[in-house]
């Protein structure tokens, strides 16, 4: 077995009307947010337009990334990549992901 380090920092806010909690929370990570779904469900149960508001609210630049299926493709990811480097500065090892996914694709 390789021996290799693993560090993922992850904060779960969970539960009823924890939605407000983005207002606060997001604004330490940047000011433009991704908002990745998939086929519809989001929109049609009313979670979307919540999250959008409360998004809005908090004076965040929203993009969006719609009909993620599950068990993603390469080439979804690729798109998604793209997408962020035409509205990101990247870092350098961003970019030269991006650069050898876009290859390969």
């Amino acid at each position: 077995m390789n021996s290799f380090s693993f560090y993922n920092p992850v904060k779960l806010i969970f539960g009823k009307g924890q939605l407000e909690a983005l207002k606060t929370e997001l604004p330490n990570y940047g000011k433009k947010v991704l908002v990745v779904y998939g086929g519809g469900s989001i929109k049609k149960n009313g979670l979307y337009d919540e999250v959008i508001d409360t998004l809005n609210q908090a004076g965040l630049e929203i993009f969006e990334l719609s009909g993620v299926e599950p068990n993603r493709v390469l080439q979804r990811l690729v798109k998604a990549l793209k997408s962020a480097k035409k509205r990101t500065s990247m870092s350098c090892w961003q970019s030269e992901a991006v650069q050898l996914l876009t290859a390969r694709s």
